[in-house]
């Protein structure tokens, strides 16, 4: 039906050569044969695909800022402010993640956990700071020292021996084999 400029098409409407729609209201399904199909946007400004709903490209759904699957279509959340990803679930991330800022975990208990499919002496779990020293709590390592931010090397480890800065409080029986000390033994 051809009415005030537009076209009406009821039953379905076949196109086997390129066609330009300059604008199109579809109340059913496009389907596209073509093995390698595209849709190309070629103006100055950008494509827009919208639903009131939800967009299921493949098996991925897209629901305004949300990405998910048809299960569970809260995945990933997108924002503009505050923390622009947010991941809901497990999450396995394969290779080195690169991190500006700080590390945040919340809950009434969160770990840091380290699993290896070996057990060998070589393997482990390194925290290194390659431009100064790690803090845990209220404790500061720094290469091989270890202390606190005031005093960093009360305590230093080398190869089979350990040096202690400062005083060695010791409250209960001690034995030191091959020990020195400097200063005053107090009892």
């Amino acid at each position: 039906t051809l009415t005030n400029g537009a076209v009406a098409v009821t039953g379905s409407f076949d196109v086997s050569l390129a066609t330009t729609l300059v604008g199109a209201t579809l109340s059913g399904d496009i389907l596209m044969s073509n093995a390698a199909a595209a849709i190309t946007h070629s103006g100055g400004t950008g494509l827009t695909i919208s639903s009131g709903q939800y967009v299921d490209v493949e098996d991925v759904r897209f629901t305004g800022f949300d990405l998910g699957t048809a299960t569970t279509p809260t995945r990933i959340t997108l924002a503009d402010s505050g923390a622009h990803v947010t991941v809901t679930g497990d999450t396995s991330l394969s290779g080195t993640l690169g991190v500006t800022g700080d590390i945040t975990m919340t809950g009434n208990t969160a770990a840091l956990t380290h699993t290896d499919a070996t057990t060998t002496a070589t393997n482990g779990l390194a925290i290194t700071s390659t431009s100064g020293f790690v803090d845990v709590e209220d404790v500061r390592f720094t290469d091989a020292k270890i202390g606190i931010a005031a005093d960093p090397d009360l305590i230093t480890l080398t190869n089979g021996a350990v040096a202690v800065t400062g005083s060695f409080d010791v409250s209960l029986a001690t034995t030191l084999v091959g020990a020195t000390l400097s200063g005053d033994i107090l009892m």
